[in-house]
């Protein structure tokens, strides 16, 4: 009997972990996609920060960070590149990724950031 209580404790406590990605109705964590042969990854943080980076030729990289805030299923993103320009996107996850669609964007992070995030990496 203690061996069978000790299987279902263990079953529980790591059979019902969820490592897909994070809850619905948030961004945090770091997505990538692909685009063009290149890598571009975004990571969201608990504290409303963000980073954004992209590969290009010979190992060289752009990286961008701003602060973000989530309304409903709408992000606002800031980054001192684009001064008081913010950027919204609806979001939606899908299967393991995201999915953010151009709602309004001054600034040149309309380039990247609409479309589809396939994967979720941590």
């Amino acid at each position: 009997m203690k061996k069978v209580l000790v299987i279902l404790m263990l079953i529980f406590a790591f059979g019902c972990s969820d490592s897909t990605g994070p809850e619905e109705g948030t961004v945090i964590g770091k997505w990538m996609k692909e685009i063009e042969e290149r890598i571009f990854v975004i990571e969201f943080t608990q504290d409303g920060k963000y980073t954004t980076s992209i590969e290009l030729e010979e190992e060289q990289e752009i990286v961008v960070n701003g602060t973000y805030l989530i309304s409903s299923n709408i992000i606002i993103m800031n980054d001192p590149k684009c001064k008081d320009q913010e950027g919204k996107y609806s979001f939606e996850r899908k299967n393991e990724g995201i999915e953010f669609v151009l709602v309004e964007d001054e600034c040149n992070r309309n380039e990247v950031m609409p479309g589809f995030f396939e994967k979720y990496i941590e």
